[in-house]
């Protein structure tokens, strides 16, 4: 009975240590056990474990560094990795936005861009560009954005222009 007593006594003194290194040790919900490395960069998994259980996931690292909610639950130094992996996956991009021509007095917004490995220059309005999904995926995610933004852009000063000429019209 003694040592059954000298045993409660220790639990209780060291459960909240116990559960304090429990907590600390589940701070992050999953953690890199393993790395397989496929043919080509971008066919790299991942193996992820979820913390405190048996389950391995195995993920391409731009799938966990896409997802916000997946990627709190790493510690930072898997976020370093995920994201390093996850970027040298990225596919270079073909053209590269070169100038764009916002001059009022022409009817559409003009694109001037540019094959990377070329010193060629080509120039289209942003109309035409807009129409051309396979173009428009040569260009990098940042520039692809500057497109869209620049043809909505375009889009409203016409709408503009016709709900001004209409307005004219029905005084």
């Amino acid at each position: 009975m003694l040592i059954f007593n000298r045993y409660v006594t220790w639990v209780s003194e060291n459960l909240g240590k116990v559960l304090a290194e429990t907590k600390k040790s589940r701070e992050f919900n999953y953690k890199i056990v393993d790395w397989e490395k496929g043919d080509n960069v971008s066919d790299d998994k991942l193996i992820i474990n979820v913390v405190g259980t048996n389950i391995n996931i195995p993920l391409k690292p731009g799938v966990i560094y896409a997802d916000d909610q997946l990627i709190k639950g790493f510690h930072p130094l898997d976020v370093k990795i995920i994201s390093t992996l996850a970027l040298s996956c990225e596919p270079t991009s073909k053209y590269q936005l070169l100038l764009q021509d916002f001059r009022s007095d022409i009817e559409n917004y003009t694109i001037v861009y540019g094959h990377k490995n070329l010193s060629k220059k080509l120039r289209i309005s942003v109309d035409d560009l807009a129409r051309n999904m396979t173009l428009i995926d040569g260009f990098s995610p940042q520039d692809a954005f500057k497109i869209g933004e620049t043809f909505a852009e375009n889009k409203i000063r016409n709408e503009r222009k016709i709900i001004n000429a209409m307005k004219k019209i029905f005084r």
